[in-house]
């Protein structure tokens, strides 16, 4: 050998060495070593556990559990995997030790007798003769804490009691290989009361934000059904990777001898709009079987009525949910037997029979469920709770060690389960198309309404919204309010029938949960209507309901309704604040200056609980009302937001705790959830006039704009234009309304450039669309939404006084 080669090779090796590379030498952990944990601490010899904590290394220490050495399963640098050793019966010294020396005291563990806890009582082959890596990779979801309204929540279960405690257990959780976690959202459980689920979209958004922290690669499942209705619409928006779960699809019709509260959906048509909505969440749903029965009518909904579902369909088997149903094998298998050949399990592990199901399940080659109240006792035990939550994942875990069955991998769990990745606005061909006035034609014959007409009615659209299923499109024109519900092929005219106005001018329309569709007018007050306008409650200054009739903007959460008003001057327009009812127009309340709102020329409101974002500026001339201000506990204190000096037309909130503002000749703004300062959005031109915004459930901002229609998924780092050379109808955009199935609709008057107006549909590439003609396209309508579950637990109510009360009742 040469002498440079082998200088090279004395080189290579002391790098090698001195790197620890191949030769396995140690590596110097972080210095933060620490432990925080341990998952089980009484259990028999062979059974596992893991020590949680944090700069353990990368490379294998020793573990004594008393004075033996425990055989080490999984180290990495946040979780050390052991087997109980031979150790004493009793409870022993657990110690960590480092590579390097450094050791750490972890805790106690408590050596038991081995007891039968019927992990394999259902498992008819010896584990020997079972080759789970045949298997499909084995799927694990986590449900930390159950919803409180669930008959078989106990506050005594050993779930987590604080919002601290919840995240350090799925944290925990998803260091062990759990791919999915569904969320209540509970928070702050340590009082004890019934009411102690915090459901405010604040702490929703905090939780869900915390958790992509600690489990960026998991899949969230958020289980929305015991949310108040607001909360629901407004978490439907998020752009967290979820699973809808349907607990409640098909006819389920139970024997006549069951009795159930279960609240059915009836027709194909609403689970197929379920289907097609969950879809839009980029995972498929995982509806649920949890009788028999319950699967033969599943089965045969699906099969007879035309619902596909996109094979393997993933059940949720959940057994025993009421008093006639037995969590068995035998139940079990009959339900398996009744799903579709191809489908795949997750099985929920009932309090019952919580070993026996983990054992039948993973040996099986189904997937497992686990958490909550689901596993109250653990057999061969005491009567006591099972100690954690973690212990059950052991178990999961352990058995699918035994049979050498692989954990899915975050990827393969996508995979599994329909993930569709999120569409990017910048990797996305989006097109518009534009629909402008036909001949007016009165048509008859079938599937035609009376009275409907073929198109819009006018080009001249002031508004533009929709019924709270989406199932309709309303707009406000020149000629009156119309609604259509054939993808806009034929319109049915809106009844507003006020004494000596013929059609009546309309700057807003908003739907409630109830139901209802609200409608802003220009100088006629509100109106609200269950019934396309048969009917129609009206709320006005002359009826103590308004400080103003002219109705600049309209917000509603859930039932509740807030207004911009102003009264109409000889020289103008003067502001009158707030109007605003909790309880669907009964009683009606005002922010007004005289209650410490900075001005009373508001242009725009947002709320959310108890946070409400209020924008200033004049209407119709010119003022000296501008900014925004914000309260955080519904109007008794405001604080202006520093960094907005012009008049604000727009506030909407995005998942993460960001408001988004929309300013007149100031380009838009983000705004930190507390209101303390606000940014510039950059891609904005910093003179443009924002004027409507509107978030689909992609995630995706559009903006309305005085120099188009602007679109972004990243606050501007990413972000489409579309203008009339695009296919809009006008330079002039009045209104923008998302419907679900990646519609976004938008609404037009004629400019000054004579575009023609009407209505624009744009949609995103994929979709087989194409218009007939080029000056009117007439598309297909996309997919639409079904009927929201029920909201169970209500809000607190607000504090219900005489019309025209100040925030709370204050005069």
């Amino acid at each position: 050998m040469k002498l440079r080669h082998f200088g090279l090779v004395v080189f290579l090796a002391f790098v090698m060495v001195t790197a620890g590379g191949c030769t396995g030498g140690p590596k110097t952990p972080p210095k933060d070593f620490f432990v925080t944990t341990i998952s089980v601490t009484t259990l028999s010899t062979g059974e596992t556990t893991s020590i949680f904590g944090k700069g353990f290394g990368l490379q294998r220490g020793t573990v004594l559990v008393g004075d033996k050495p425990a055989k080490i399963i999984k180290w990495k640098d946040k979780v050390i995997r052991i087997e109980a050793p031979a150790a004493q019966v009793e409870r022993n010294k657990v110690e960590v030790k480092l590579p390097t020396g450094e050791q750490k005291y972890a805790g106690m563990i408590a050596i038991r007798p081995r007891v039968n806890d019927k992990l394999l009582d259902w498992v008819s082959d010896p584990l020997k003769r079972i080759d789970g890596s045949k298997m499909e990779p084995l799927l694990m979801v986590f449900k930390p804490v159950g919803p409180p309204v669930s008959g078989l929540f106990d506050y005594d279960a050993p779930i987590p009691k604080t919002d601290k405690d919840l995240i350090n257990s799925i944290e925990r959780a998803c260091v062990q290989g759990v791919q999915v976690i569904q969320l209540h959202y509970p928070s702050n459980l340590s009082t004890g009361e019934e009411d102690y689920a915090d459901t405010s979209m604040d702490n929703i958004r905090k939780i869900t934000n915390e958790v992509r922290k600690v489990c960026p690669q998991a899949l969230i499942n958020i289980d929305d059904t015991d949310m108040p209705d607001g909360n629901r619409m407004l978490l439907r928006l998020m752009t967290v990777p979820s699973l809808e779960i349907i607990p409640n699809v098909g006819r389920f019709e139970p024997p006549a001898d069951i009795k159930t509260d279960l609240k059915p959906i009836t027709e194909a048509s609403a689970l197929r709009r379920r289907l097609t909505w969950s879809t839009d969440f980029f995972l498929h749903p995982i509806p649920v079987a949890m009788t028999t029965w319950q699967a033969v009518d599943l089965k045969q909904m699906a099969e007879l009525q035309g619902v596909r579902y996109p094979p393997p369909v993933s059940f949720l088997l959940s057994m025993a949910y009421d008093d006639k149903a037995v969590d068995n094998k035998k139940t079990y298998d009959d339900i398996v037997d009744f799903l579709p050949a191809d489908s795949r399990i997750i099985a929920a592990v009932t309090e019952k029979h919580v070993s026996e199901i983990i054992g039948y399940a993973v040996t099986k080659g189904d997937h497992v469920a686990y958490g909550y109240q689901y596993a109250l006792h653990w057999p061969g035990g005491s009567a006591n709770y099972i100690p954690d939550n973690s212990f059950v994942l052991e178990k999961i875990i352990q058995t699918a060690e035994s049979i050498g069955r692989p954990i899915a991998t975050p990827a393969q769990a996508r995979e599994m389960l329909g993930y569709m990745a999120r569409p990017s606005v910048n990797n996305t061909k989006i097109k518009a198309f534009t629909k402008v006035k036909p001949k007016r034609l009165r048509l008859k014959g079938r599937g035609w309404k009376r009275g409907a007409v073929a198109g819009p009615p006018s080009n001249t659209i002031t508004a533009i919204g929709s019924d709270y299923a989406h199932k309709e499109i309303w707009i406000a024109t020149d000629s009156g309010t119309y609604y259509t519900d054939d993808n806009t092929n034929s319109f049915v005219k809106v009844k507003l029938n006020i004494r000596g106005v013929r059609n009546v001018p309309v700057t807003k329309i908003e739907p409630t949960s109830n139901g209802a569709v609200w409608i802003a007018t220009k100088g006629y007050g509100i109106l609200k209507t269950v019934d396309h306008g048969n009917a129609v409650n009206r709320y006005t200054v002359e009826r103590g309901a308004l400080l103003g009739d002219v109705v600049t903007n309209l917000y509603t959460y859930g039932n509740e309704v807030y207004t911009c008003t102003f009264e109409e001057k000889d020289d103008g327009y003067a502001g009158t604040g707030v109007a605003y009812t909790t309880d669907s127009g009964a009683n009606w309340f005002v922010w007004t200056s005289d209650y410490g709102l900075p001005f009373n020329d508001v242009r725009s409101v947002y709320v959310e609980d108890e946070w409400v974002y209020i924008g200033f500026g004049p209407y119709g001339g010119e003022g000296e009302a501008t900014g925004m201000a914000m309260s955080p506990d519904f109007g008794d204190n405001w604080t202006m937001v520093k960094g907005i000096d012009q008049p604000v037309l727009a506030i909407r909130a995005l998942q993460d705790n960001t408001i988004i503002v929309g300013t007149k000749g100031g380009g838009a703004y983000t705004v930190n959830y507390d209101g303390t300062h606000a940014r510039r959005l950059k891609f904005i031109p910093p003179t443009a006039t924002v004027t409507d915004l509107e978030i689909d459930n992609r995630g995706w901002l559009w903006l309305i704009t005085d120099g188009g229609i602007i679109v972004t998924d990243d606050k501007g780092k990413s972000h489409q234009t579309f203008t009339v050379t695009d296919g809009v109808a006008s330079e002039a955009v009045t209104g923008a309304v998302y419907i679900p199935g990646k519609d976004v609709w938008f609404s037009t008057t004629p400019d000054n450039n004579e575009h023609a107006g009407g209505m624009t549909r744009i949609i995103a590439s994929g979709r087989k669309e194409q218009p007939k003609a080029a000056a009117q396209s007439q598309t297909k309508p996309g997919p639409k939404a079904g009927n929201k579950p029920a909201a169970v637990n209500k809000p607190k109510p607000r504090a219900r006084n005489k019309p025209l009360l100040g925030p709370r009742g204050k005069r």
